[in-house]
This record gives C-alpha cells, sequence and structure tokens, in this order.
C-alpha cells in the first residue's frame, strides 16, 4: 500500500523501474498490480495502490489472491489496474507464456465483474537496467527497463531516509530474532526486576516518557541494555502506553521510534516482541511502507496468534485502508499523550 502517486511516464519501462520504490523492495517472481485512480482538478492519473504477491503459487490459491485484489479494486473506486509480472524464468516471445495468460484471465474476468479495467500487462524476468520487458497483451510492444535507481521517485525515498531493499528477504531480516539475546531478555523478565506495569496515570505518563527518552538516545547512536529491553517489554505490556506510543508515526521522531520497535521485535521473547512488532508495523503502514508493515504483523501474529491489536491492522491492511484513513487513530493517540503531559514531538 502506497499514498496515492503521481507517476509521468511516457513508456512502460518507466513505471516498471518505478516499482521497486513503489514497493519498497525489489520484487522477485512475483504478481504486482497498480490500482490507478483520477484525481480532479487536472485529471491526473495516479496509482492509489500497489500489491504484490508470490508469483508461483496453486490455482486455487491463484483464484482466491485475485479475487482479494479485484474486491480492493472495487473498494478503492479504481477506474483501472496495470498489472506487471516479474518472473524469473521467463523468456520473451510472440504470444504470451500460458502461465501467465492464464493468470491475466482469472483477473481480468474477476475486474470485469467489479467494473474495473485491466488496462496493460507487462512481464519481466527482473526489474534491473536494460533487463527487457514486454506486453502480455501486446505481441508487438516491448522495450528494456530504464536504471530503477535512477527514477525521480526512487531519489525522494531515498531523500526521505526510506531505503529501497534488494529483497523481501533483506526486509524481513530487520526483524529477524536474534534467540541468543531474547534469552537474556527472557531471564531478566522471570527475574524480580522491580519492574512492574504501571497503572496510574502519573505512572503510565512517566513510563512513555522513558520510552521517549529511549528512542531519543537511539536516535543518538547509543545502544540499549538487555535490562533496558526488559524494561521496556514490561512498559509495553500497558494498552495506555502502547496506545499513546502510536501517536510517534507521523512525527519527527518516527524514524528512531521504528528503530527501537524494529530492536525489540529481534530481541524480546514471545509474547512480548508482538507488542514492538504491531507498532513497528502501524508507523510503518502509517508513512504508506506496506511492505515492511506486512512483514511486522507477520511477526507480531506469529509471536502471539491472538494479538488484538495486530489482527485487526492485519485486516485493514489486507482490506487495502489507504494509510491516511489511520490518521484517526494518530489523532487519538495525541490526545492521549496531550491528557498525560507528554510531548511527543520534538
Amino acid at each position: 500500500m502506497i499514498q496515492p502517486t503521481t507517476l509521468r511516464m511516457s513508456a512502460p519501462g518507466e513505471f516498471i523501474a518505478a516499482v521497486p520504490a513503489l514497493l519498497g523492495f525489489y520484487p522477485v517472481d512475483s504478481l504486482v498490480v497498480a490500482l490507478l485512480e483520477r484525481r480532479p482538478p487536472a485529471d491526473e492519473v495516479c496509482i492509489k495502490v500497489v500489491a504484490r504477491h508470490d508469483l508461483h503459487v496453486s490455482d486455487s490459491r491463484l483464484t482466491a489472491v485475485v479475487a482479494q485484489l479485484a474486491d480492493v479494486a472495487a473498494n478503492e473506486n479504481a477506474s483501472a489496474v496495470l498489472v506487471l509480472i516479474v518472473d524469473s524464468t521467463a523468456q520473451p516471445t510472440s504470444a504470451p507464456p500460458g502461465r501467465h495468460t492464464h493468470t491475466l484471465d482469472i483477473l481480468d474476468r474477476a475486474l470485469t465483474t467489479r467494473g474495473v479495467v485491466l488496462a496493460s500487462a507487462w512481464a519481466t524476468r527482473v526489474i534491473d537496467a536494460g533487463a527487457p520487458w514486454w506486453s502480455l497483451l501486446d505481441a508487438t510492444e516491448s522495450g528494456v527497463v530504464p536504471d530503477p535507481d535512477a527514477t525521480t521517485l526512487a531519489a525522494a525515498f531515498v531523500v526521505a531516509g526510506h531505503p529501497i531493499r534488494r529483497s523481501r528477504e533483506e526486509l524481513t531480516r530487520l526483524i529477524e530474532p536474534d534467540p541468543a539475546l531474547a534469552d537474556q531478555v527472557r531471564a531478566l523478565l522471570h527475574a524480580d526486576t522491580g519492574i512492574h506495569t504501571q497503572s496510574a496515570a502519573s505512572e503510565i505518563t512517566a513510563t512513555v516518557a522513558t520510552v521517549v527518552e529511549h528512542i531519543d538516545t537511539l536516535a543518538a547512536g547509543s545502544t540499549l541494555t538487555p535490562a533496558e529491553m526488559a524494561a521496556l517489554a514490561v512498559a509495553l505490556r500497558t494498552a495506555a502506553v502502547r496506545h499513546c506510543l502510536l501517536g510517534l508515526a507521523g512525527t519527527a521522531r518516527v524514524d528512531a521510534a521504528e528503530r527501537l520497535w524494529a530492536l525489540l521485535t529481534r530481541s524480546l521473547p514471545d509474547p512480548e516482541r508482538a507488542h514492538a512488532a504491531a507498532l513497528l508495523a502501524f508507523s510503518a503502514y502509517h508513512r504508506g511502507d506496506g511492505a515492511l508493515a506486512s512483514i511486522a504483523l507477520d511477526a507480531a501474529l506469529d509471536s502471539d496468534p491472538q494479538h488484538r491489536f495486530a489482527r485487526s491492522l492485519d485486516t485493514t491492511l489486507r482490506d487495502a485502508t489507504a494509510p491516511p484513513s489511520l490518521h484517526a487513530v494518530v489523532t487519538y493517540a495525541h490526545d492521549i499523550a496531550d491528557a498525560l503531559g507528554v510531548d511527543l514531538h520534538r
């Protein structure tokens, strides 16, 4: 999921080159679908949603995925969709490969029944400078991919401090558990550390302020000890604390906050890591990074399948609710912070 983005393209290759920036990583063996909308007053065509799914799945799974994508397109009032198939085994031919034709037929039927047009579809083996691409709807249309790193969109993402990962697995490694460190933190949690879940307003205020201090410390380049991680794990057990910390999304502290949530997701034992992973997922999704949000939600639900907030956010993401609609949650979090006397901004 991305926020509405205007792309000025003169060739399909420019769209293909922009896909890594739109997703946040370079997709491999993937079905990528971009939902288009027209925005007044200039009637510009914008990409409202970009979705990706593994390409090589069973027919039954493919049908379910396509139906979900078509539902999202209809719910988002998309005027049309663009499709890109990244298939490392594909070869340009005069006619589209049968497997891809089958995929497009299923998608086209699902979209048509919902009043959405399949505008164009292309394929490539890899998104890289000079890689060939070809149309799956017009055998006469083909070309080569421009340098993805040289796109305006890629430059904007990097300048904003959001690097484009070479693969989805690289994103996954950002929150990959560290069993040895988690064992240290677990031992501290089981010991009598003198740290208890807070309930009174004054205690919650102090706890949130302490978490924010750790975020600022991390931003300054310092590290956290296992004891500090254990204390943060206990702090995140309190729902009011977590609700308040959601307000860090969209503030100047957001990058440092996400680094802390990622660190805790790697370092805390189950089920404590679920709280940190859910906070990371919300923050990533709020700024339009659906890939990281999805990976963080997988981690949260793997750690605690019954985590209510993670389950709710997972449904929101799968329904492709636009990130701006999460602004109400952030506003509510700021109201909590103001009531507690905590300044989330700086």
